[in-house]
Formats: C-alpha cells, structure tokens, sequence
C-alpha cells in the first residue's frame, strides 16, 4: 500500500479543517448548553407563573366563594325574616279572626241560660271591689229586670241606671264616680285578650 504523507500548505489545510470541526463541535456544545440552561430557566419562570396564576387563580375562587356564600346567606336570612314575618301576619289574623268570632257569639251571651249566673257574679265582683259606701250599677236596659231580682237574692241596695249598651254586665261606680268598676262581658273580654292571644298562637304553633 502506498503511504501518502501531505507536507506544506496541503498539510496546513488539513489542520485548519480540523480546527474548524472542532470548534463548530464546540460552538454547538455550547449552545446545546446555553439552550438547557435557557430551557431550564424558562421551565422554572413558566413553574413561578404557573404557581403565581395558580394562587390567584384559587385566591379569586375563594373570594367569589366567599361572596356567594355571603349573599347566600343573607339571602337565607332574609327569606328567614321574610317567612317569620308572615308566620306572624298569619298567626295575628288568625287570633283577630278567632277574637271578631268570640265577639260575634258573645253578642247572643244574654239568650244563652248561663247568662244570669255570669251576670249574678259580674255584680258581686262589682260590689266587692266598691269598698262599702253606696253603689251605682249602670246597666243595659235589657238586664234591668234581672239585674233587680238578682240584688234582691244578694240583700244589695243599689241605683240601678240603664244607662249603657253592653252584651252583659254591669259597671259600678261610687255616687261622684270617684271609684269605677267595668264589669261588662266587654271589658272582661278585653282583659282576656292578651290570653287569648298567647293561647291563639300556642294551638297554632302545635302546643
């Protein structure tokens, strides 16, 4: 085989070449690594972003969470309030309903049998509160008759004025009207009223 041995500028050819395989090997190492460390770089910043959006993003959820919670809640609070309101509008008409009915019968209380018993207690009742002295029974002139015998049956001396529209009942008073009693199925209704109402409202809540 013959050898062949390059000498002079052939030589220096093959050296240049060489040089600039290398250095092109080099440049590309290089830049590989400048890429990786560029890549790497990016990686890391795309990451910080991701994580960086990911807290706002989670951050904005919970703030809009927040805020539906919020108008859910008063949303809630004001149906709560809404339906209180209207438990008590229907409760309140159902007692003023029930109170106009009691009123309604009490009005034919006087044709009912049990009406001189009730009338016979309204005028001691009367007379008791009176602390002695001369009384003065003011009276519907439908009860006249019977509010006579009744004082009769009770050895009282009264001045009996018909005086008064009542549906039952007396009201005493002392000769100047110093001292008043309002014993008429009207003012004991009235006085009852309160009781009738928690009474009302305790049967339509279930009590």
């Amino acid at each position: 085989m013959t050898r062949i041995v390059y000498t002079g500028p052939r030589r220096n050819m093959m050296a240049m070449y060489e040089h600039l395989i290398k250095t092109v090997e080099m440049s590309a190492e290089e830049r590989m690594r400048e890429i990786r460390e560029q890549a790497a770089i990016l990686a890391e910043r795309i990451r910080q972003e991701s994580l960086e959006q990911g807290e706002k993003i989670k951050q904005q959820y919970f703030e809009s969470a927040e805020s539906a919670v919020a108008i859910e809640r008063s949303s809630i609070l004001a149906a709560r309030e809404r339906n209180k309101m209207d438990i008590l509008r229907v409760q309140d008409e159902t007692f003023q309903k029930a109170f106009l009915e009691a009123k309604t019968r009490l009005a034919s209380f006087r044709d009912d049998p049990v009406y001189e018993r009730f009338l016979r207690n309204a005028i001691s009742e009367a007379l008791s509160e009176m602390e002695g002295g001369p009384v003065v029974l003011h009276i519907d002139r439908r009860d006249e008759g019977l509010c006579r015998k009744i004082l009769a049956e009770l050895k009282q001396d009264c001045r009996l004025i018909p005086d008064i529209e009542s549906m039952g009942g007396v009201v005493a008073t002392s000769p100047d009207e110093s001292i008043i009693v309002n014993n008429t199925l009207e003012s004991r209704l009235e006085r009852s009223k309160e009781v009738l109402r928690s009474e009302t409202f305790r049967l339509l809540n279930g009590g």
